[in-house]
C-alpha cells in the first residue's frame, strides 16, 4: 500500500483545470479554494499517488 503525501500546488492547479472546476463525484461547479483532491482508486486498494489517480472534488463528497 502506498503512503499518502501532499499534493503539490502545481498538481492541484493541473487537476482543477483538467476537471474544469467540477466535482467529479456530484458534478457541482466549485472554486479553486473550495476544491479538495481525492484518489480515484484508493491507496488501500492499490491506487497510486499520481496525477492520473487524483480527482477534483467538493469537500462534502470527499468526506463521504
Amino acid at each position: 500500500m502506498s503512503k499518502r503525501h501532499s499534493v503539490t500546488p502545481i498538481d492541484r492547479k493541473y487537476i482543477y483545470q483538467r476537471d474544469h472546476g467540477v466535482c467529479q463525484i456530484c458534478g457541482a461547479k466549485i472554486t479553486y479554494a473550495e476544491m479538495t483532491v481525492d484518489h480515484i482508486h484508493p491507496l488501500s486498494l492499490g491506487g497510486l499517488n499520481c496525477r492520473n489517480n487524483y480527482q477534483c472534488t467538493c469537500r462534502y463528497c470527499n468526506q463521504m
